[in-house]
């Protein structure tokens, strides 16, 4: 009998103890962002998104895409954590692509920092990578509500040019354009992506 009332004062006061967590995490003040950080909200939510690579070298018959990727905020509000999920179509071939990364702002230099990792699975091609080697200049152009990279892979001297406009708050369009180090084209990618809505 007496460890059950044990039992069941230890089982309230850890009840007592998460409400009271709950509640505390509830009510704390989440830390005021600086105003770069607060351009990212936009990318903030769930979408449906699809993407297009027109036939090149990196993808000889072209293929699309179709995602609902998923972003939030994530440690202290400092990144917004995206990840995608969808099915990717090239020729006859289906399959699973899925994708994470991460985005914030980088005081000391004063850019927004990108970083992603991708896997491509299905049909006997399984492949995967991200931008582990590359160095971006990103910029926030507020009138054209529009976010430009310029991107280097260190390794192979290939650079990719992109952007992201946001026709509206709940609609983007994007491109991307790869190329080698002698700049012929390596890539060429579009996509769009539309805000669900609750």
């Amino acid at each position: 009998m007496k460890a059950l009332q044990m039992n069941v004062w230890v089982a309230a006061c850890a009840f007592v103890c998460a409400v009271s967590l709950t509640q505390a995490q509830k009510e704390e003040p989440v830390a005021e962002r600086i105003p770069e950080l607060k351009v990212l909200d936009r990318w903030v939510g769930e979408f449906d998104a699809e993407m297009t690579i027109k036939p090149s070298v990196f993808v000889p018959d072209g293929s699309k895409t179709k995602l609902v990727v998923k972003a939030r905020w994530v440690l202290n509000g400092r990144f917004v954590q995206s990840e995608g999920r969808g099915e990717r179509v090239q020729g006859d071939l289906r399959q699973s692509e899925e994708y994470l990364s991460m985005m914030t702002y980088d005081r000391r230099a004063r850019e927004y920092q990108y970083s992603f990792c991708f896997a491509v699975h299905g049909g006997g091609a399984d492949y995967w990578g991200g931008n582990f080697d590359t160095y971006s200049e990103t910029k926030w152009d507020e009138r054209s509500q529009t976010m430009r990279a310029n991107i280097k892979d260190e390794r192979t001297g290939n650079t990719v040019e992109a952007a992201t406009h946001w026709i509206d708050n709940d609609h983007y369009e994007w491109g991307a354009v790869t190329k080698d180090k002698d700049g012929n084209v390596l890539m060429d990618q579009t996509g769009k992506g539309t805000r669900r809505k609750e």
